[in-house]
């Protein structure tokens, strides 16, 4: 048997994982049972609103899309009117954690677009996020298609660290 959880925890399920949302707007003594089991925390969630916890969860992914949005300017421009839309549907099943989740977040943004959106992707704002996670002080990647000098262009992008900063130099043939 399980160690019981606390409210916080089986409230951060909920909101973290859409299909725990929807079983329990549809079997809120189901879903509350199968994530706290018996006792004060299944009353607690009993308690709450499926309309409201919906709502909650959405806040939080417009939290996580706005911040994600900063870390890639060029790639959710490129994605338009469908970047709420396809964020979402990466968002549904990852939920990063930690002081560095809002790069984690990019980061895995980045890799599901290049599955699945690779069109939409600056390469140097992928590398940029990747960079960031990394413990390099200096490292060297491909930009395939990346904004320069208002157009999109293949360059070489050298990224370091100086001061704390995560600094770049973008090489490209200017054809």
């Amino acid at each position: 048997m399980s160690a019981p959880v606390d409210f916080t925890t089986a409230l951060s399920r909920l909101l973290a994982e859409p299909r725990l949302r929807r079983e329990f707007a549809a079997d809120p003594e189901g879903t509350a049972l199968l994530l706290a089991g018996q006792g004060p925390v299944r009353h607690q969630l009993l308690n709450l609103s499926a309309d409201a916890v919906e709502a909650q969860a959405h806040g939080l992914l417009m939290k996580r899309f706005h911040a994600v949005q900063e870390l890639l300017p060029r790639t959710f421009m490129r994605l338009g009117p469908e970047a709420l839309c396809v964020f979402g549907e990466y968002a549904e099943s990852r939920w990063p954690q930690g002081h560095l989740r809002h790069l984690v977040d990019a980061h895995q943004f980045s890799e599901f677009l290049r599955r699945g959106y690779a069109e939409a992707l600056d390469a140097a704002e992928a590398n940029r996020a990747a960079f960031h996670l990394s413990r390099c002080r200096i490292g060297m990647y491909w930009a395939h298609r990346t904004f320069i000098n208002g157009r999109y262009r293949r360059a070489l992008q050298l990224l370091y660290r100086r001061r704390g900063q995560v600094r770049q130099v973008l090489w490209f043939a200017g054809l």
